[in-house]
């Protein structure tokens, strides 16, 4: 990709574990939450270097992580309910529970009065292997907290949740024509508030294709999503740009991360490719929510690129 190399660590297996021993006020959370970080446990992570399409993989056991990069605490805040971005923030809690090198607070964000409630959080794609890799992600915090983005003390909570946090990863709102209430421009102004006032510089944030520069090449794709934004869902058209202008407006370290279509139906295919620039290649229409999720965990840990926005997927030759 423009002739530099990129280079992604990747968790493998899933356990349960984390870290996650707050309860701000006005969050909701059940008894019995997971405060132990299992970093005795076994786990085998693999870093994947992607050169130009070319991919190779080596096995990295969870030693050789602790040795190379110090623990880092990072907030998780994602969507719960019925949001293809959110899932994203799912897998990355997924993976995160089996990485020494991370110290977990995941935060599940709704509109429980428009979306209906978040007592049980679920994925939605076809690989059951995914399925079963977020629920153990999930299962890891019986007590992960909630919270409604709308309500009058939602920043503060956020403030006391994200507080000593490295980097926050926030996939929020929703691109579904059936969403009701959009609040992605809401709920980036009050996680860049909170982050501004905690001093928590990174943030790694979840957008979509066709916000702003996309760099990706004249196609029928491009072309039906342009106007699918405008005339099918212009809601999320809007809402999707009051995000990028908040986070892209904010004094602080972001990586903005556009996903191609996260669709249910995409398996993982272990690497993403990144188009930083127009020329570095076209993307495939979809793109799959796990290896998203492994870029933007990646990017909080051991940030690479500042205060720019990146287009990921993976190259459509590659696609079968």
């Amino acid at each position: 990709l423009g002739g530099r190399a990129q280079l992604y660590r990747r968790s493998c297996i899933v356990f349960p574990g984390g870290c996650c021993s707050t309860e701000p006020s006005g969050i909701k959370a059940s008894a019995g939450e997971n405060s132990t970080n299992n970093s005795n446990n076994k786990a085998t992570t693999t870093t994947t270097t992607t050169t130009t399409n070319k991919t190779t993989t080596t096995p990295t056991t969870a030693a050789n992580i602790r040795a190379m990069s110090n623990v880092s605490t990072i907030a998780v805040l994602f969507s719960s309910v019925g949001s293809g971005m959110g899932d994203v923030g799912k897998f990355i809690i997924a993976q995160a529970i089996s990485n020494p090198a991370v110290r977990l607070r995941p935060l599940a964000l709704s509109v429980p009065k428009t979306e209906g409630s978040d007592a049980t959080i679920t994925v939605d794609v076809k690989d059951q292997a995914g399925i079963d890799k977020v629920a153990a992600g999930i299962a890891a915090f019986p007590n992960m907290p909630r919270l409604d983005i709308t309500s009058p003390g939602a920043q503060a909570a956020i403030e006391q949740h994200i507080d000593g946090c490295d980097a926050v990863v926030a996939c929020l709102g929703s691109r579904q024509p059936s969403k009701k209430t959009r609040w992605l421009g809401l709920g980036s102004q009050k996680v860049i508030a909170a982050m501004q006032t905690k001093g928590v510089r990174r943030l790694v944030n979840l957008s979509s294709m066709g916000i702003g520069d996309d760099f990706q090449p004249p196609n029928g794709w491009k072309t039906f999503w342009w106007w699918f934004l405008r005339l099918v869902i212009p809601g999320a058209l809007k809402d999707l740009n009051a995000m990028e202008k908040n986070v892209m407006g904010s004094n602080l370290d972001y990586l903005q991360v556009r996903a191609m279509g996260l669709t249910p139906e995409c398996p993982p295919c272990g690497k993403t490719d990144v188009l930083e620039k127009a020329g570095d290649g076209k993307l495939a229409m979809a793109s799959s929510k796990e290896d998203v999720a492994a870029f933007m965990l990646q990017e909080a840990m051991s940030p690479t690129r500042h205060q720019v926005a990146v287009t990921v997927g993976s190259f459509e030759q590659e696609k079968k």
